[in-house]
């Protein structure tokens, strides 16, 4: 099927290699980009694509999603030629939406990880008005169905491995800020002042509650290995657990 928008023609399937099965699949393609509409022309038996307009805002999403299934799949050295051909479109196309590969690479951080934050956790975490394991509950319930995704956890894993900062960037920005958060809600938990700086046994105690949840994860999207399917209760026992292992340390 062919598209054509602004004088520029490009296809939704093609006759060469693919780059990846789920790529070419493009479940994440709208679908009305890949019905094709045909009519008889010149005989019967003989059918002509009907083509589909698409704004430039439609084209730039689709070569974005693409982008996001595709690294996540074939990794951040993979060549945008690849991801082209995948998509049925031309290389200087993707071009003409971003302009080089490390700015797909940052729209694809934005995506996969800005858009996704909320600013309100910070604030429920810093609620004392609700008991601290029902915050860390409710906090961790949330973050689970915004980051219980193949391709989240994929290209999280998928660009520190090939020395790219997305991940790193994600850290430092986003999960310090806020594990110093829970650092410190325990320390009022537990009676302590709350200022001062924290030990790096402090931020590693929160990485541990922190990295189980998304281990979890990886061992399901990555390793492929049987999990529990019951989300709520995973992150049940993993706050509960940790929770209970802070107060038996104290007595």
């Amino acid at each position: 099927m062919s598209i054509a928008s602004d004088g520029i023609i490009f296809f939704l399937s093609y006759d060469g290699p693919t780059a990846e099965s789920t790529l070419t699949e493009r479940s994440d393609i709208p679908a009305k980009l890949q019905e094709t509409k045909s009519t008889p022309v010149d005989g019967p038996g003989r059918k002509r694509s009907k083509r589909i307009r698409m704004s430039p805002e439609e084209r730039e999403r689709m070569i974005l999603k693409g982008a996001m299934q595709f690294f996540a799949e074939r990794g951040f050295a993979a060549d945008t030629r690849e991801l082209a051909r995948g998509l049925g479109v031309s290389q200087s196309l993707i071009y003409k939406y971003f302009s080089n590969k490390q700015e797909l690479l940052n729209r694809v951080y934005e995506e996969t990880f800005v858009s996704r934050w909320k600013e309100s956790w910070e604030p429920l975490l810093r609620d004392r008005s609700i008991p601290l394991e029902e915050r860390l509950r409710r906090f961790y319930l949330d973050y689970a169905s915004v980051v219980n995704d193949k391709i989240w956890i994929r290209i999280a894993l998928r660009s520190s491995l090939a020395g790219h900062r997305l991940t790193r960037r994600y850290i430092m920005t986003y999960i310090d800020r806020l594990l110093q958060v829970i650092a410190r809600e325990l320390r009022h938990e537990q009676g302590l002042r709350t200022s001062g700086p924290l030990s790096a046994l402090e931020l590693e105690l929160v990485w541990h509650l922190h990295s189980t949840l998304i281990y979890y994860l990886i061992r399901r999207e990555v390793h492929g290995v049987p999990v529990c399917a019951d989300i709520p209760a995973v992150v049940n026992t993993i706050v509960t657990n940790f929770l209970y292992g802070i107060q038996k340390k104290r007595t």
